[in-house]
């Protein structure tokens, strides 16, 4: 099997085989990613393997696509549901992927969606077999290890020790793609899970907006690390669903064994966890997500401490102002406990999105509108629902002109969409100031 990553200096940079942004080694694609703290550094990713199909595909060489094919299926994983994905090697340092348990990502898997459907449209015979396993991994179910939830809700970035975060970009990523293999290849079950998953983005819409910062969140959920006394014992979590499609999670808190990443222990922020203990007692992180009431529990009375968080525009996550916030726990049946949500002060649960990109721009303010504008315009989008998408787009437009006022910098509309466009199979034949009038502009 290929390696995760390699090292490719200047001059092996210029020998190697490229296709796009991609180094072909062993007919494998790898992709630089500086994220892991060197420029020779290229690793295998399971969005860039669809890019590169895409693109090997698109140039019509498919003696090279068979072969790149051939190796990529090495590493391929099958599912219970008959789909096969790509999961994310342990080589990323992200906050999200360092938890104990693989993961592969719905906007990965619409990537290799769409790479699929081009092929299938070149040899249906060939790949037809190919688009519909990858088709079915995008389907598989969370609560087994996959990415659709409650058959309503594609996940970029599944959670498996928190309630899962629902990452909007990636989640209008995937029903982009899944919406035009639903439109080119439709069946009963795909169609359901397209509508119920538009059902529902409509439906989440308004937990997504943030009008004190004039700003669209990136996600629904956010991190919190707390400190707990001495008095906690036999600690659990609780996550009571604030909505009837969402089911609860209970899950004990304690320390979760965690892999090497890079030659490196890193806990994940998001997981629900014990991180370490100061003077004996545990320190602790949990999601506070806006469709949940995160209560934490002990057999004994307790005390909570966390830093006030503070927005930063140009960070992922709060900044803190080194307030302590203490809560107190209170009796619960037979246990005692504190309850965080959306309500709680000096918390935040969801974060907006931030202008943190090369040059100070902010990427994905700037996606949703374009993205949700775009899927708009979907054949099987309601009237209805195709207004409240409208009516968050035009909104958060609104949002980029105040900012824009301000000085702040935005990823070009333009830009965007011939991004979104590029390697979608059904394309739209409309430019921005058109779709725009289409959209934004339209009585």
């Amino acid at each position: 099997m290929t390696p995760p990553i390699i090292l490719l200096d200047e001059s092996q940079e210029e020998s190697v085989e490229r296709v796009g942004p991609f180094a072909i080694v062993n007919n494998y694609p790898y992709y630089r990613y500086r994220l892991l703290g060197r420029d020779d550094a290229w690793a295998r990713h399971p969005s860039a393997l669809g890019g590169a199909f895409q693109l090997i595909a698109e140039s019509g060489d498919f003696e090279k696509l068979d072969a790149i094919v051939d190796e990529a299926m090495k590493s391929a994983v099958s599912l219970e549901n008959g789909g096969i994905t790509w999961y994310y090697p342990e080589v990323y340092p992200l906050a999200r992927m360092r938890g104990p348990k693989l993961q592969y990502s719905a906007l990965s898997q619409s990537s290799l969606l769409a790479a699929a459907m081009r092929m299938e449209a070149d040899d249906p015979e060939k790949y037809g077999q190919f688009l519909e396993q990858t088709a079915r991994g995008l389907e598989f179910d969370y609560h087994k290890g996959g990415v659709l939830w409650q058959d309503s809700v594609f996940l970029e970035m599944p959670l498996f020790h928190s309630p899962p975060e629902i990452i909007l970009n990636g989640w209008i990523h995937a029903l982009l793609n899944y919406g035009d293999y639903v439109a080119t290849f439709p069946s009963a079950e795909n169609r359901r899970i397209f509508d119920n998953n538009i059902k529902y983005l409509v439906e989440l819409l308004p937990s997504f907006d943030d009008p004190e910062h004039n700003i669209s969140l990136y996600s629904n959920a956010t991190p919190l690390r707390l400190k707990l006394d001495s008095g906690s014992e036999a600690l659990r979590a609780d996550f009571e669903s604030l909505d009837d499609n969402f089911p609860d999670y209970f899950m004990d808190i304690e320390e979760l064994e965690l892999p090497s990443v890079n030659g490196e222990v890193k806990a994940a922020s998001y997981d629900t966890q014990i991180r370490e203990f100061k003077k004996g007692n545990p320190v602790i992180t949990v999601t506070c997500n806006r469709l949940y009431n995160t209560k934490i529990s002990s057999e004994k009375p307790f005390e909570a401490q966390y830093y006030r968080a503070v927005f930063d525009r140009k960070r992922a996550t709060p900044n803190n102002n080194k307030e302590t916030i203490v809560l107190r726990s209170q009796k619960a049946g037979n246990r005692h406990e504190i309850v965080i949500n959306a309500e709680t002060d000096g918390v935040f649960c969801g974060y907006g999105t931030n202008f943190a990109k090369p040059g100070g721009k902010n990427l994905y303010h700037a996606y949703h509108v374009v993205g949700l504008a775009y899927l708009a315009t979907h054949s099987f989008v309601s009237e209805q629902q195709r207004e409240i998408l409208l009516e968050y787009v035009r909104k958060w437009d609104e949002y980029t002109s105040f900012h824009v006022g301000e000085g702040r910098v935005f990823y070009p509309y333009d830009q965007l969409l011939m991004s979104m466009n590029g390697r979608k199979l059904v394309k739209s034949s409309l430019d921005w100031e058109e779709l725009r009038a289409k959209t934004i502009d339209a009585d």
